[in-house]
């Protein structure tokens, strides 16, 4: 009997003792969000926070700090699910061996093998899959932004032209090396005060967080890829209370909340220099079309005629010898500011290789081929892929924003 008793005691004590371990268990594995049906947990987002704090260096890692930042994280994991559910849709995947390679130049940028970085993680409470995961939706908005954006987004030669003319405009003027971290804010319920979350990370940064490693955590603009670095920009590119921030800070400054109508922005300035606009020469050649017998108008279509057999400037010389009363001149290397104003309207825009539409000079009409173009020291190539990346983020932007609106997303914290 007595035994029966003790048995039942000590069965009565394991349970009662069992109940706020099963409920902590339940607490923790219960969902933290729904995305469109699939269920982000507390434990995950709890490991999530853990890795932010260990990867950005935030100096104050507490129970309060983590709470803090519980929010913001979730936001983030939301948009990375979301992320990998589009690419699902449109069968855009991401290679394990793409995940491993970048674990392993991660863990080699720490001086660590991928078994000693994965046991790390652990030693912190975080499992592996957690990095992987971020690693994965990170690679998976990569390739949508390169596969369904960067191929329908082009920069045309008027647009590098125009662009080249602003600098020229602007020159002496002051540009800028800038770091971003731009915080959003919707009807989701994950963030409704991006404000305090930037105040809280401006404060972080100043006591000496990574400011790269905290971009890639929690900037979402597709700059955070790159640790929310823009290159040298004038403050154009930015929105107007940003740019009128940005104005008065000096290097190695961080300042912030600045709110936009395009998010909340942190700003670390890292360097000014002015603009240099330097001198842009051509290299032109030209096919003349004499007015000799005929009249101005004949000699014109005549020249829109043949322009469409222009096939490069090395084409023009066979082109004169086989029509009447047409020339091939090479005109050399000239500067763009000593022509006169209408040449430089009919070639500015002309890409190296095209021919200009038939132009009406005083010995006749003429095609101008642009054969070389170079601008001392303004880096075209430098300025195409700057206006690109500024087309290809505004896109993506608008796409993010897009799938949160049409998502199902549902907080439970």
């Amino acid at each position: 009997m007595l035994r029966h008793l003790l048995f039942a005691c000590a069965f009565a004590l394991l349970t009662i003792a069992s109940v706020p371990s099963t409920a902590a268990a339940q607490q923790e594995m219960r969902a933290a969000a729904l995305v469109n049906d699939e269920v982000i947990t507390v434990t995950d987002l709890r490991m999530r926070v853990r890795l932010v704090m260990l990867s950005s260096d935030l100096p104050s890692d507490t129970r309060e700090q983590r709470q803090r930042l519980m929010q913001q994280v979730l936001r983030t994991m939301v948009n990375e699910r979301l992320r990998i559910q589009e690419a699902q849709r449109l069968g855009i995947g991401v290679a394990d061996e793409t995940v491993k390679k970048q674990m392993r130049q991660v863990a080699q940028r720490n001086n660590m093998s991928v078994e000693r970085f994965n046991t790390m993680l652990k030693r912190n409470g975080i499992s592996p899959r957690i990095y992987r995961e971020q690693v994965r939706a990170s690679r998976a908005w990569q390739n949508i932004i390169r596969e369904r954006i960067r191929q329908r987004v082009d920069v045309g030669e008027d647009e590098v032209e125009s662009e080249v003319a602003r600098l020229k405009a602007q020159h002496g003027q002051r540009q800028y090396q800038v770091q971003t971290i731009v915080l959003t804010s919707d009807d989701s319920g994950t963030d409704r005060n991006p404000r305090a979350t930037a105040r809280r990370l401006v404060r972080e940064l100043r006591n000496g967080a990574n400011f790269p490693a905290v971009a890639r955590q929690f900037s979402e603009a597709p700059s955070a890829a790159n640790g929310g670095e823009l290159g040298w920009i004038t403050p154009s590119a930015l929105p107007e209370k940003a740019r009128e921030r940005l104005k008065t800070m000096s290097p190695g400054e961080i300042a912030g909340p600045v709110e936009t109508y395009a998010g909340t922005y942190v700003l670390r300035l890292q360097d000014t220099r002015r603009i240099s606009a330097g001198t842009t020469r051509l290299q032109l050649k030209q096919l003349r079309f004499a007015t000799d017998g005929r009249s101005v108008d004949a000699a014109r279509q005549a020249a829109g005629k043949l322009r469409g057999d222009v096939d490069g400037c090395d084409s023009l010389s066979g082109l004169a010898e086989s029509h009447a009363g047409v020339s091939a001149v090479d005109l050399g290397t000239l500067k763009m500011a000593d022509l006169p104003d209408k040449i430089q309207a009919a070639v500015g825009s002309v890409a190296v290789g095209g021919v200009s539409e038939p132009l009406q000079l005083s010995n006749g009409v003429a095609l101008l081929a642009v054969c070389g173009r170079e601008t001392e020291g303004v880096n075209r190539q430098r300025i195409r892929r700057n206006l690109l990346r500024e087309r290809v983020n505004m896109m993506a932007q608008r796409y993010m924003r897009d799938l949160r609106e049409q998502a199902n997303i549902d907080i439970r914290m």
